[in-house]
């Protein structure tokens, strides 16, 4: 799973950002929140969306790094992390299902879950 740390040099990366005070404008914090941020604390809900949007991750990924860097109980931030491996593996069965599979049954399959 990658952190939020990883995520950040990679905003920094596809942006063409070379230091993390530039990093914090470009996102609209301190570079005081920055460095929180790096040292374990979370993201805001929109801070997550820029990040996202930024890297051209998905929102749900960036959302899980927060949380699990943010929880202190091992437990919860092991089952965040579960979670993360999970959606992953589920992402790429449903595109390979999506790829091996007709549209129109899609289209059925998906009217027979909504009966």
């Amino acid at each position: 799973m990658k952190t939020l740390n990883d995520y950040l040099d990679l905003y920094k990366e596809r942006n063409n950002i070379e230091s993390d005070y530039k990093l914090a404008g470009t996102l609209g914090v301190t570079r005081a929140s920055i460095s929180i941020i790096r040292s374990g604390g979370g993201v805001s809900q929109k801070i997550a969306i820029k990040l996202s949007q930024g890297t051209k991750e998905p929102l749900e990924v960036i959302w899980l790094a927060s949380l699990a860097q943010k929880e202190q109980n091992p437990v919860f931030k092991e089952a965040l992390e579960n979670i993360s491996k999970l959606s992953g593996l589920a992402a790429g069965f449903l595109i390979v299902f999506q790829s091996t599979t007709p549209f129109s049954l899609l289209l059925e399959i998906q009217e027979c879950i909504l009966c």
